[in-house]
């Protein structure tokens, strides 16, 4: 995996972060918290959209490049020409949303990694944008062509809880547990399945502190 990690950021020029790293050494399925789907209809919890060897194996030429145009929006129109409003309307959809005017819709992509049909934000200098996860439908209008982009979540990490972080729960709200569960969480992933009318899903809890 070392090696396939060195190979991507050579070949990409990029230097991914610490977090992906981790994601990647721990976990071979992409774990995304889920928010919301193409339809926006609201979810809160974990999926997987790939698998990090693959995503390894690909070359995106604009990853190098901050992206400095998405907005931190569930839902938001890109469009190639000025308008008056402030909400636009795609053909898909009854709703309007808010929007704004890109001269170039490749910057639009500058900083993704694509995998299946989603495209993870990771070079940004925006906390709130970074790893979040995104598909979009594009079409035309009179008023231009747009690109409607849908926050689809976010990129998880759900390595085990460190000493300290359990240490520091169980202090804050005066708890004694058992040996065996503090090596529990010490070993295990932050992530756990529930059965609940006979299916299985799967569930994330992102600190204890």
């Amino acid at each position: 995996m070392t090696s396939l990690v060195e190979d991507f950021e050579k070949n990409n020029n990029y230097t991914l972060s610490d977090f992906m790293k981790q994601a990647i050494r721990f976990n071979e399925l992409i774990h995304v918290n889920q928010l919301n789907d193409i339809k926006n209809q609201e979810y809160n919890h974990v999926s997987f959209i790939g698998n990090y060897n693959e995503l390894l194996k690909r070359t995106f030429p604009q990853l190098n490049q901050e992206n400095i145009i998405i907005e931190n929006a569930l839902n938001f129109v890109y469009l190639n020409k000025e308008i008056s409003e402030t909400k636009f309307k795609p053909n898909h959809t009854p709703y309007s949303f808010p929007c704004k005017y890109v001269d170039n819709f490749t910057n639009v992509f500058n900083g993704m990694m694509m995998v299946s049909d989603y495209y993870i934000l990771v070079n940004t200098n925006d906390d709130n944008l970074r790893y979040n996860v995104y598909t979009y439908t594009k079409g035309t209008t009179e008023q231009g062509d747009y690109y409607f982009f849908v926050l689809i979540g976010k990129i998880i990490n759900p390595i085990a809880y460190t000493k300290d972080e359990v240490g520091n729960f169980l202090t804050k709200y005066n708890l004694s547990i058992s040996h065996e569960l503090t090596d529990h969480f010490e070993k295990g992933l932050k992530i756990f399945f529930l059965e609940i009318d006979k299916i299985k899903k799967i569930y994330y809890k992102y600190n204890v502190n």
